[in-house]
């Protein structure tokens, strides 16, 4: 379906949050009444939105901490950059590799990197390339987390973890790494320890053992000690040297120390 066929069904603004610039979030956003719907370009479709995840990388792009690689066009914009919803309008064809939704299709999509832009609106505009059709047994709000988290989740464990390995994730119920978990297992790793506040959630992801990280630190633990029990893999979602500190000195990783 062409642009044009669909566009006089659409109305010509929407409500959306507005992004002014820089510095602390409570002085930067509002909700705008009127920005102007999108129309979507070649290999673009327009999104009617149902649902939004956010990552960090919307945080630093607001907060201009990173702005040598990801900023805004200019101020204001709309923010968020994974999304799920129902296909409005297809914008005329690129190419017959990505020529393959319609209107009414229900899709989650990312952002074209390095900046997440446009989501947190009535409607949005994705890149056909950068989307696909949601899972019938997902929510619109479980699909729109797929773009990104589960894709790096997927890359993380189709790269490094392979059937029969110990495998530790720090922020095992952060956006990553509840996927990290789940994928982890599925690739056959023995063993899947994860740190969270959260432990019960960790055990529901299939985990083998939940570390809660206000009661206990993982390199404490004598059950990861020893040649058996340290780990071929320790995915690391929550940053910083302390991690990589703690590993080295209790030596629960096997090969590389």
């Amino acid at each position: 379906m062409s642009t044009d066929a669909a566009a006089p069904s659409l109305p010509l603004t929407m409500r959306g949050i507005s992004i002014s610039g820089y510095g602390p979030l409570d002085d930067a956003i509002s909700m705008k009444q009127d920005w102007p719907v999108p129309r979507p370009g070649a290999g673009e479709l327009l999104l009617r939105v149902h649902a939004v995840a956010l990552a960090p990388g919307d945080a630093r792009m607001q907060s201009g901490d990173a702005r040598l690689m990801q900023k805004p066009k200019n101020f204001p914009y709309i923010p968020g950059g994974d999304c799920c919803g129902i296909v409005v309008a297809v914008g005329p064809k690129q190419s017959a590799k990505h020529d393959s939704f319609a209107v009414g299709d229900r899709v989650y999509a990312t952002f074209v990197e390095p900046n997440p832009l446009g989501c947190l609106a009535e409607y949005c505009v994705v890149k056909q390339a950068l989307a696909a059709n949601k899972p019938e047994g997902l929510s619109f709000l479980e699909a729109s987390t797929l773009g990104s988290s589960a894709v790096t989740a997927q890359t993380v464990v189709e790269t490094h973890v392979r059937p029969g390995d110990r495998v530790l994730v720090l922020g095992g119920t952060g956006g990553v790494g509840c996927f990290v978990v789940q994928l982890a297992k599925a690739a056959g790793a023995s063993f899947v320890a994860a740190t969270s506040s959260q432990p019960g959630l960790v055990l529901e992801l299939g985990a083998d053992r939940a570390v809660d990280y206000a009661a206990e630190q993982w390199w404490d633990l004598p059950e990861f000690m020893g040649d058996e029990n340290r780990f071929d893999v320790i995915v690391d979602l929550v940053g910083g040297k302390e991690a990589w500190k703690q590993a080295k000195l209790c030596k629960v990783v096997k090969s590389a120390w």
